[in-house]
């Protein structure tokens, strides 16, 4: 692809900086074809793929702002959700040499959520980081970016195909 790995992750960044009311969701994005980005693992209900920070992040394949527990609306995505990452913890921390990890899912704007799209991060931590923030310390770099989703994708193809 013409600009390289950083012309790539540039035009993730423009769209996911404007996520918002009335703008474009990058999640969906990525769902509808639209939106550039490193594939780690899907199921049924949610996709991974690797964030800007350098982590897994998984998000509902349906364009979901929050749940309704009264109604119902949006277990079985989060679960799913959750599913997907509980399945990819032991090959994060292989990958990133992780000591530990973070699954991190922060529901409505007063939680934290900026992106107004159901999603959960995969943090892989290591001793004395930062401990419960996003940011991680160990983090690739961005060139490294499609090296470390390629490594997680395939060892999860490896452990679910057989």
């Amino acid at each position: 692809m013409a600009g390289g790995i950083e012309a790539r992750i540039g035009a993730i960044s423009e769209v996911t900086s404007s996520e918002g009311e009335g703008k474009p969701c990058p999640f969906c994005g990525i769902i509808n074809g639209k939106q550039e980005h490193f594939d780690i693992a899907e199921n049924k209900l949610a996709k991974c793929v690797m964030s800007l920070e350098g982590h897994p992040i998984i998000f509902t394949k349906k364009h979901l702002t929050k749940l309704d527990l009264d109604k119902s609306v949006g277990i079985d995505d989060m679960l799913a959700v959750f599913e997907l990452g509980l399945q990819l913890v032991p090959i994060v921390e292989g990958v990133y040499n992780a000591t530990g990890f973070n699954i991190v899912a922060n529901i409505g704007e007063s939680a934290g959520q900026e992106i107004p799209h159901i999603h959960a991060h995969l943090v892989p931590r290591i001793e004395g980081d930062s401990g419960m923030r996003v940011v991680i310390t160990n983090r690739p770099r961005k060139r490294d970016f499609p090296l470390m989703a390629d490594a997680i994708k395939s060892q999860h193809i490896a452990r679910t195909s057989g």
